[in-house]
């Protein structure tokens, strides 16, 4: 009996049909009445996650559904996560205190806004230990000096670039919608008239003295994103955080753009431009759109190994925690593609 199940499952996997039960793609009836209920309209998605979902299904069924979290390997300093989480904090506390002391990033402004970026750093780096969870030993040291010069350079590029006019100024940081205490959530729906709502944190608002907002999403990674990797769902925050800021935030007189801020190397990417509404830019009704075809295909049951983009050389994306697991190989990435592209031309 085992060998021919096995059997089986090798000439699925060898096939050129569309991925099925032992590829990620769920059939039992009481597992997929469980997704409709833990995934249906109440349930609120984030932008990340459906990134997860686009960078790899059977990465979100992984992570998501199942919850399973790597355990990192020891390590002295911080890791990328408390990184990326310690920058954010670091550039939240100085734009607050920015704006409470009606300080612009501008040239005239610099060593002002420098300094007190100086006293934020002092402050929460002495608590980072305690507050991220990781051993202060000598490594610490270093790490230290090296966010502090990347965020003064940052800063200082800041108040010498576009913003020397004073156009666009920091309004407002870690905006908040569908979470406890803040803006509803972005209701959405697909093309079918089936709903589904967004939840997320818009890392910065900056505003001009017209009441025009644009969207800045930080990356502390180096990794640039495309129009085409926010059409096919492997960057949603620039799109929908967009859409978000329009429809959910009071007293704006509308979005005009929205990007990725890399921190590392204070380069933009993933740049939309607004002439009117948000939903009339083409890349954002494509995203959302991908991301209600994201949603469907949760519901659905459907999370084959197929990984959105692939690292150079690689089947498997750069740095997946769950590539010990997935069992992708190229059989199966095509087997994906061929049935999602028949998806598309069916609709």
């Amino acid at each position: 009996q085992a060998a021919r199940l096995a059997n089986r499952l090798l000439l699925q996997r060898q096939g050129a049909a569309r991925p099925g039960i032992y590829e990620g793609v769920f059939e039992s009836v009481e597992l997929l009445d469980k997704l409709a209920d833990d995934y249906g309209p109440d349930y609120g998605w984030s932008p990340s996650q459906l990134n997860r979902y686009g960078a790899c299904p059977y990465g979100f069924f992984a992570r998501v559904i199942l919850q399973l979290d790597p355990l990192p390997e020891p390590q002295e300093g911080v890791d990328v996560r408390q990184r990326g989480n310690l920058l954010h904090a670091l550039l939240e506390e100085l734009h607050s205190c920015l704006h409470s002391e009606g300080l612009a990033l501008t040239a005239e402004h610099r060593e002002a806004v420098l300094e007190r970026l100086d006293d934020c750093c002092a402050a929460l780096f002495d608590a980072a230990p305690r507050r991220y969870g990781f051993r202060a030993g000598p490594l610490w040291e270093y790490e230290k000096e090296e966010l502090h010069r990347l965020l003064r350079a940052l800063v200082a590029w800041e108040c010498e670039t576009e913003n020397g006019g004073a156009q666009f100024q920091p309004a407002y940081q870690e905006v908040r919608f569908g979470l406890h205490g803040t803006l509803t959530r972005l209701p959405l729906e697909d093309a079918f008239g089936i709903p589904f709502d967004l939840h997320g944190v818009i890392d910065r608002i900056d505003q001009d003295a017209e009441g025009y907002i644009r969207i800045i999403d930080y990356k502390s990674g180096s990794q640039t994103y495309s129009e085409n990797d926010i059409r096919r769902g492997l960057a949603f925050q620039s799109a929908l955080y967009a859409l978000a800021a329009e429809r959910l935030l009071p007293d704006i007189s509308g979005v005009v753009d929205s990007y990725y801020l890399h921190l590392p190397t204070r380069k933009r990417s993933g740049h939309l431009r607004f002439a009117s509404q948000v939903y009339d830019n083409d890349v954002v009704r494509e995203a959302v759109a991908q991301a209600a075809l994201f949603v469907a295909s949760v519901r659905a049951g459907y999370f084959p190994s197929a990984p959105g983009k692939p690292g150079q050389g690689h089947l498997c994306r750069s740095g997946c925690e769950y590539a010990g697991l997935c069992r992708v190989t190229r059989r199966s990435v095509a087997k994906a593609g061929q049935f999602e592209n028949q998806g598309d031309d069916g609709d």
